[in-house]
């Protein structure tokens, strides 16, 4: 096989300046099909409304090995985690363009990379094996994503030449991660059964529309990159 001719959505693989972002693209992918796929091992069977995404990561489930959708989750969350460094690595020097925002943009790409870390954390610190690392690497990861996630829509959104959904993408997930971390800290209790439904369906919404958007926004800075 000819990797030169490889390509994703008409973008070659083998293309650096396209790839990093098309690496984001994939890992986010990867995630929503693998998690998917991990809630038909889950032992006892899988319930959406009221099971959270981590309860996939247990390693064990009522007493109950569960290895399958154990090693599914850690290597969805792993992977995809990983794959939001090369994003925010590369994404400075196509927003940047004077002294300001160039400091702006690194310093949120450091802290975005923090964020991947702690993304990557959730799925190596399952939470019947380390519940207060879970939780740590839990609040970081979403509360991060939102200054982080902000702040780009508004470089990309100045930035001339990068198509418009890209920023109106990151705004519409800006809005929605806000909302959640409002639920996290404000949210009905998760003790009661309108609660916890509330809890786990909000959970999934905004994850599903995190990966949603990284996607979107991976394609098109692909395409803004390789002008």
């Amino acid at each position: 096989m000819d990797l030169n001719k490889l390509n994703f959505l008409n973008f070659e693989i083998h293309n650096k300046k396209t790839l990093p972002y098309l690496l984001t693209a994939m890992g986010c992918m990867y995630f929503l099909i693998i998690t998917i796929l991990a809630m038909f091992f889950y032992p006892g069977g899988y319930n959406f409304f009221t099971n959270f995404f981590s309860h996939l990561g247990l390693t064990q489930v009522n007493g109950m090995p569960n290895p399958v959708s154990f090693l599914m989750f850690t290597s969805a969350v792993v992977i995809a985690g990983s794959l939001l460094v090369p994003f925010f690595i590369t994404i400075p020097k196509h927003v940047a363009d004077n002294k300001f925002k160039k400091v702006l943009a690194w310093a949120t790409t450091s802290f975005g990379v923090i964020v991947a870390i702690a993304y990557i954390g959730i799925g190596l610190a399952p939470t019947d094996i380390n519940g207060p690392a879970h939780g740590w690497c839990v609040l970081i990861a979403f509360t991060g994503t939102f200054p982080v996630i902000l702040v780009y829509a508004i470089l990309i959104f100045l930035k001339k030449g990068i198509p418009k959904y890209v920023p109106y993408t990151f705004m519409f997930f800006t809005v929605m991660i806000f909302a959640y971390i409002l639920l996290m800290f404000f949210g009905p209790s998760r003790e009661t059964l309108e609660g916890l439904v509330i809890n786990v369906v909000g959970q999934k919404i905004i994850i599903y529309t995190e990966m949603i958007s990284m996607v979107i926004a991976g394609y098109g800075m692909a395409q803004y990159a390789d002008r």
